[in-house]
């Protein structure tokens, strides 16, 4: 079973949006990602309801924005190489991985439609 949230595991869920907006799904799990790489770094679960800690597959277009390092080149371009981070999919969840950054992170939503900003 499944351990309860707390500042090292955090725990992602997607599978009720019939058409998740890739914009959306990344923003969000960036600033988790940034949040863990400003402190101890953690672990983002993709795919395990916080509450039920039931695992439920995911739109297939999350695992594709999720899988083969497509995140950890998204959120590097972004980030300037800053945040070390690994994904990997293990069943119908994906495990992401975030190791401390050497500086600090900020990260936000571009309103303006161009995507997400990090900063240092």
């Amino acid at each position: 079973m499944a351990t309860a949230e707390d500042h090292f595991i955090e725990y992602k869920d997607f599978h009720r949006e019939q058409k998740p907006s890739k914009k959306a799904v990344l923003a969000n799990l960036f600033r988790e990602i940034s949040a863990f790489a400003n402190t101890s770094g953690g672990e983002i679960i993709v795919g395990l309801d916080d509450k039920t800690h039931v695992e439920y597959v995911q739109p297939d277009c999350v695992y594709d924005w999720l899988e083969n390092d497509r995140l950890t080149t998204a959120i590097n371009a972004l980030s300037d190489n800053l945040i070390v981070l690994n994904s990997k999919r293990e069943g119908v969840v994906i495990r992401i991985e975030v190791k401390e950054a050497e500086d600090v992170i900020s990260a936000r939503v571009d309103t303006l439609g161009s995507g997400l900003i990090a900063s240092r």
